[in-house]
């Protein structure tokens, strides 16, 4: 392994950026705890229902779905939503790494990876694919945004009931974490080619997108103060979104692998025969607590 090629994790970024960093990512866990046990006490209100059962089978058939978004690709909008599944959570693993092998975290004992990963070839492939996954999310935008806001389609054309806009994840809707999905990645490139510019090195030719930032940052005569606050800019950014996943409609990202693996593994359309029927109080549901657990993941 060359550890020669490789670039200074948290170039020109001061301590005090880095604790307010580490500190944000534990008050996000906190929030994400929070939320979860939240939904979590809510979900199991409902009435007892076994999906336990046939574990091979539901993590397989989850596999597919959540992360093979085998579903999706079927209709025919399907491949943008993949690419913008696939662009995200790309960034989202390449960030991820960029974390773990900070140097800060190295020496708390936090992760303990610095010397495994960001070296060498994975390195310059690492650059390539960070570039490629920002454009594969930029494309699909696009298309989303396009089709929300100017063909749209006729499942999306009718308001939605009043009732349904009385709570925050709904007044945000899809334009507030749509914008977010827009402005992360767009800062993040900048900020790359921020870097590029600010400390040229070598490889640069692996970041076929952030290179050419960096010409045009660099004839605009930004520098290494440019870069820094840039940085922060884009740390506080990255935490708005990641906080808008259990609290905004990209909670289906969290959710949907859950949702997904305690499907029903039997026919479609069965109903469950009502016990007793002559003695019988209600038919149907009229309160949350006559669903099931798994009814109350789904409405989640």
């Amino acid at each position: 392994m060359d550890h020669q090629i490789t670039r200074q994790i948290l170039w020109n970024v001061p301590v005090v950026f880095q604790i307010f960093m580490y500190g944000m990512f534990f008050v996000l866990m906190g929030a994400l705890f929070y939320e979860g046990w939240r939904w979590y006490r809510m979900i199991s209100l409902g009435q007892p229902v076994n999906r336990f059962d046939q574990p091979r089978r539901r993590f397989l058939l989850s596999m597919r779905d959540a992360v093979g978004q085998g579903n999706v690709i079927r209709e025919s909008w399907g491949w943008t939503h993949y690419a913008f599944y696939v662009g995200f959570l790309g960034l989202v693993i390449g960030t991820t790494i960029v974390f773990i092998n900070d140097e800060i975290a190295d020496f708390f004992g936090l992760f303990g990876l610095h010397y495994y990963f960001f070296y060498g070839d994975f390195y310059l492939v690492f650059k390539a694919a960070m570039d490629t996954f920002f454009m594969l999310l930029a494309v699909a935008i696009v298309v989303a945004a396009t089709r929300r806001g100017v063909t749209r389609p006729r499942e999306l054309n009718g308001p939605p009931p009043p009732k349904m806009m009385a709570n925050l994840e709904n007044r945000l809707g899809y334009w507030f974490p749509l914008l977010m999905l827009v402005i992360v990645p767009i800062t993040g490139l900048m900020l790359e080619g921020a870097r590029i510019n600010a400390h040229p090195g070598g490889f640069v030719e692996w970041a076929y997108l952030g290179r050419n930032v960096a010409k045009i940052e660099g004839a605009l005569g930004a520098g290494v103060m440019f870069h820094r606050w840039l940085w922060l800019t884009h740390v506080i950014l990255v935490y708005m979104l990641l906080f808008c996943l259990p609290f905004t409609k990209l909670r289906h990202f969290l959710f949907a692998p859950v949702n997904l693996y305690f499907r029903n593994l039997g026919p479609r359309g069965r109903l469950a025969p009502i016990t007793d029927f002559e003695n019988a109080e209600t038919f149907g549901v009229s309160q949350v607590e006559q669903y099931n657990w798994k009814q109350l993941l789904d409405m989640s």
